[in-house]
């Protein structure tokens, strides 16, 4: 799910357009549901409302191309059809959002490592990345209260995109990209998908555990340089790790450990 202009694309810049099977065909595990769309408005937004009409846990809406996809901080985001993986997870777990989507960042990244043997790495909070460039970003809604109440989860990863003929940004990419080839949407997301199912059968301490370990694991510039833009004002400092509570800890200059919990790091 690329960062693109609003024009609408005609699926130019994709590499090995319409070589995987129909998305409505593909698999998920025991315990999961597939909804399949070849256009929609939002994946998200879908999903938001299956959720509220009693959709299961564990419901994923998959579509070939978004009208209206977006991202964090009210960013849009499109990609030309077929070139991506875009879908959107329905969780009913009692869980802390930020986990959730940390579980989903470490699935992502463990997918891709698997089916391409490229080395992705997390960049605090929740973006993907391979070699220094953004393949996949993630949008995380929580609705409501009660018992188990849902959290919908939105993925976009850049599968298939000639980043020079789509007019991606340089700071992003594809998996095409990198490998150098085409790569079957199917397979990431089969892969994909039993990394999440693995993760989301665990139990609530288990998954927290094991996820805060991987996602420290494979934290983007981990012991390095960054700035982080937090509610308007830069900080700049080397990365130290992660809270138990997902807050990124940095050491600016003054040699003082900092937390911060809500912020975005600054490329470039």
């Amino acid at each position: 799910m690329g960062l693109l202009p609003r024009a609408r694309s005609s699926g130019n810049g994709v590499r090995g357009i319409g070589t995987d099977p129909d998305p409505q065909s593909w698999t998920v595990p025991r315990g999961w549901s597939l909804r399949y769309f070849p256009v929609t408005s939002s994946t998200n937004d879908d999903a938001k409302q299956a959720a509220r009409d009693g959709c299961p846990d564990r419901t994923v809406v998959f579509a070939d191309d978004q009208l209206a996809g977006r991202g964090r901080l009210g960013r849009s985001w499109t990609a030309p059809p077929r070139s991506s993986l875009l879908f959107s997870v329905v969780l009913r777990r009692s869980l802390p959002s930020v986990l959730l989507t940390a579980t989903c960042s470490v699935a992502v990244a463990e997918a891709i490592a698997a089916t391409t043997g490229l080395h992705a790495r997390i960049k605090w909070p929740n973006d993907v990345m391979v070699r220094d460039r953004k393949v996949c970003g993630i949008l995380t809604e929580a609705l409501g209260t009660g018992a188990r109440p849902p959290t919908v989860v939105g993925i976009g990863l850049n599968v298939n995109l000639d980043p020079a003929a789509t007019g991606l940004p340089t700071s992003a990419t594809s998996l095409s990209t990198e490998s150098g080839s085409h790569v079957s949407r199917q397979s990431v997301f089969s892969t994909l998908i039993g990394r999440l199912d693995a993760y989301v059968r665990l139990a609530d301490d288990e998954l927290a555990a094991r996820i805060f370990d991987r996602w420290a694991a494979l934290l983007w510039r981990r012991a390095q340089r960054i700035r982080v833009d937090e509610a308007g004002t830069v900080v700049e400092g080397v990365v130290v790790g992660l809270t138990p509570s997902g807050a990124l800890q940095i050491r600016p200059a003054d040699g003082r450990l900092r937390e911060i919990a809500v912020g975005e790091i600054v490329l470039g």
